[in-house]
């Protein structure tokens, strides 16, 4: 009562005390008698019992409506923090723009359950959703298999095959692409074979966008709008269509066993 009537101090009241029975009386009487108050616990450990209640009081409406204020900004930054990388894929969604990937089914599946909902029982439901989220998504592994460009990549289309293959100048069968890193990003650089960081999330990414840019624009439209929602299988006889039925692949080689 004394530290309620003086207005003069302002500091909180600080309660300390390891029982939670008492912690809860407190709750249940002096929070229903003293609603002018504001009752908080806090955690000082990750002990399930180390905790104290601070009490307090403000000396008018305004100062009362601050504090609120800045626990509700406290806590918006809490829960963006906890959102982490949903923030950016949300972005993304909203962007429409296209999704490049370098066979990237596992990836679309991965992208979708973390990002959007756990996986459909009904693999078009899948289907239908993701396109939605991204109308237009490119697979680099399926424009070399299922273009032009197959003949040139005999060995492997592999994403550190398909480099060096883009990277060819004297192949003018592929479209014009400068890259410039800008200083203090020269790790990337392609002349940097030695310390080449394939497999590295930033590093792949890389690579699949600039194999898409000498791939896709050397294309026609006729074949640029097939590769589009087209997305590899790996040993599939399909091919994922996410705006369409999946299609069967044109040259297939395979064994048929029929048991009686």
């Amino acid at each position: 009562e004394a530290w309620i009537g003086n207005k003069e101090n302002q500091e909180r009241l600080i309660v300390k005390e390891q029982s939670s029975l008492f912690r809860k009386h407190i709750y249940d009487t002096l929070q229903l008698k003293y609603k002018q108050l504001v009752f908080e616990t806090i955690s000082n450990s990750d002990k399930y019992n180390d905790k104290e209640i601070h009490i307090f009081k403000f000396v008018d409406e305004k100062a009362r409506e601050e504090y609120f204020a800045k626990k509700l900004q406290e806590k918006e930054g809490s829960f963006a923090s906890l959102i982490g990388f949903t923030s950016v894929f949300q972005l993304l969604m909203d962007s429409k723009k296209p999704m490049i990937g370098h066979n990237c089914y596992f990836d679309l599946l991965f992208l979708y359950s973390h990002f959007i909902e756990p996986l459909p029982y009904k693999f078009e439901e899948f289907k239908k959703t993701f396109n939605k989220s991204f109308p237009e998504i490119y697979d680099t592994k399926f424009i070399f298999e299922n273009s032009r460009f197959r003949q040139k990549a005999e060995k492997s289309t592999s994403l550190d095959a398909l480099t060096p293959l883009c990277r060819n100048e004297e192949d003018k069968d592929f479209y014009d692409v400068k890259i410039t890193l800008e200083e203090g990003f020269k790790a990337y650089e392609f002349g940097n074979t030695e310390n080449a960081r394939y497999h590295e999330a930033g590093y792949d990414a890389f690579l699949t966008g600039y194999v898409y840019a000498k791939s896709f624009f050397a294309l026609d439209k006729e074949d640029q709008l097939r590769m589009k929602n087209s997305v590899n299988v790996l040993k599939s006889l399909y091919y994922l269509k996410l705006d369409a039925e999946d299609p069967l692949y044109k040259q297939v080689n395979s064994l048929w066993f029929c048991f009686p």
